[in-house]
């Protein structure tokens, strides 16, 4: 066991005792996934905000991980809504998020979902309320601000 580890004084600024931190971002208290579903349903990270060499399991922070249940979940439940129409289920989802590293809590979450396809006003509706069954969503609501947005737009995939 490494005693010089104990014994050392533990720094108590809010960003060290924060594990959603970001160390050595000029933006400690926020961050940016995005997310790509392909039409065979997978999801695939495409980029991530920060690039630290202290983060959590699997590279992520517990904030990424918890963005990335959201888009995991948001994009199985707006995937089956385009199949059932048999419209293209490719799509894009970009989740942003701040928090409050005084707290160590998310003020706030917001998804753009980018899809392949217009849609009417009453598919929209639909899509909306479907997307408001997601699970994670639901979890969320009530503690952290989650804003989702729908977005038509050109998407690789």
């Amino acid at each position: 066991m490494d005693t010089d580890l104990l014994s050392r004084p533990a720094s108590r600024t809010p960003q060290a005792t924060c594990p959603m931190a970001s160390p050595g971002n000029g933006s400690a208290g926020e961050g940016v996934l995005v997310f790509h579903r392909h039409p065979d349903g997978r999801l695939e990270l495409a980029s991530s905000w920060p690039d630290s060499d202290e983060q959590g399991p699997f590279g992520l922070r517990p904030v990424e991980h918890l963005a990335t249940a959201l888009a995991g979940c948001l994009s199985e439940f707006a995937g089956r809504f385009l199949e059932r129409r048999n419209l293209p289920t490719a799509m894009r989802i970009d989740i942003d998020w701040k928090v409050s590293i005084q707290h160590c809590a998310i003020e706030h979450m917001n998804v753009t979902l980018h899809i392949a396809t217009p849609l009417d006003e009453m598919a929209r509706q639909t899509l909306r309320r479907m997307l408001d069954l997601c699970p994670v969503h639901k979890v969320l609501q009530g503690n952290v601000e989650v804003g989702v947005e729908v977005v038509e737009s050109k998407v690789e995939g």
